[in-house]
């Protein structure tokens, strides 16, 4: 398998060049999931269900022709 250089490979081999990981931490009923579901989705939900556990969400953006993946946990403290 060929690579170009400076692409890294997600598990379904979808090309992305810069690969964040963010942990958000916090207590039961701040918005946590809003804020991660309105970068996801673009839309905003006042109230949610609280998250039992942990939580997580992925998604590719463009940023000056670049593609940048964004993985998002969290989970209550």
């Amino acid at each position: 398998m060929s690579r170009l250089p400076n692409t890294c490979f997600s598990n379904n081999d979808e090309a992305f060049d810069f690969l964040f990981k963010i942990v958000v931490i916090g207590d039961c009923g701040i918005g946590k999931t809003s804020l991660v579901q309105r970068f996801k989705s673009g839309s905003f939900t006042e109230r949610y269900t609280n998250t039992i556990g942990v939580d997580f969400a992925m998604k590719t953006v463009q940023i000056d022709g670049k593609r940048v993946k964004v993985g998002y946990f969290y989970f209550i403290y």
